[in-house]
């Protein structure tokens, strides 16, 4: 090992050290802000009900994600990032839009081509297996929920704008520009998968992405603070 070898290898590490303790330290706080959202919809204040909803469940998702450290895989810690970028970009959206009570809508759309989906599901199974045709019909429950949406709505729910109309929105179209589609070359198949293996799995440069899980986190938080604070009701 050259002497330009040992210095990256010296600051990765010591990086490493850091990042990785910032990450569970904000790992932590987005818990206890999930803890206090749920104290929150524990005191039935109904006219803050979407905004108490939204860090609830937003906060919830970014405290399960699985953690990431050096050894984690390349995919792994990509696919991690990519996830709190979406997280990141949505949460500041609704924020600044103030559009907490469209959530429902988008989830409902979101939930009812989910159940689409398995719907389909057992028709496309037999085609691709079968031998699956006397399988019991799994998929009841869902072509039953599927049944009560449409009920419920003329048509389909409002979608959620897409990811690159929401950064643009809030002045992230240069982050969406770089880690979004830098990210979906290499976490999706496509003529670039045909190119050869990805050069990312060296601890010099996971450890970039490991900072970037760091500073997506700490954004996402001070949302969250946002979110949390226009949930207390004033006079």
């Amino acid at each position: 090992m050259n002497i330009d070898e040992t210095l990256v290898s010296q600051n990765t590490e010591r990086l490493r050290i850091i990042y990785e303790t910032k990450i569970k330290e904000f790992r932590k706080k987005i818990e206890v802000l999930h803890d206090k959202f749920h104290k929150r919809a524990q005191d039935r204040i109904f006219k803050t009900r979407y905004e108490t909803a939204f860090g609830f469940f937003l906060s919830e998702y970014v405290f399960k994600l699985p953690v990431c450290t050096l050894e984690s895989s390349i995919d792994k810690v990509l696919l991690n990032v990519r996830r709190l970028c979406e997280a990141f970009i949505t949460v500041k959206y609704i924020n600044q839009q103030n559009a907490f009570e469209k959530m429902v809508a988008y989830c409902e759309r979101d939930r009812w081509e989910y159940l689409e989906g398995c719907s389909a599901r057992t028709e496309a199974d037999e085609k691709l297996f079968p031998e699956l045709k006397d399988m019991p019909d799994m998929n009841q429950p869902n072509r039953e929920e599927l049944a009560k949406l449409k009920q419920k709505y003329e048509k389909k729910p409002a979608k959620m704008p897409s990811m690159k109309e929401m950064a643009q929105a809030v002045g992230l179209e240069d982050e969406y520009n770089y880690f979004y589609k830098f990210t979906s070359k290499l976490l999706h198949f496509c003529p670039f998968s045909l190119n050869g293996d990805s050069p990312f799995e060296a601890p010099v440069h996971k450890i970039i992405f490991l900072m970037r899980i760091e500073r997506y986190l700490e954004k996402i938080k001070e949302e969250l603070d946002i979110v949390y604070q226009k949930t207390k009701l004033t006079n």
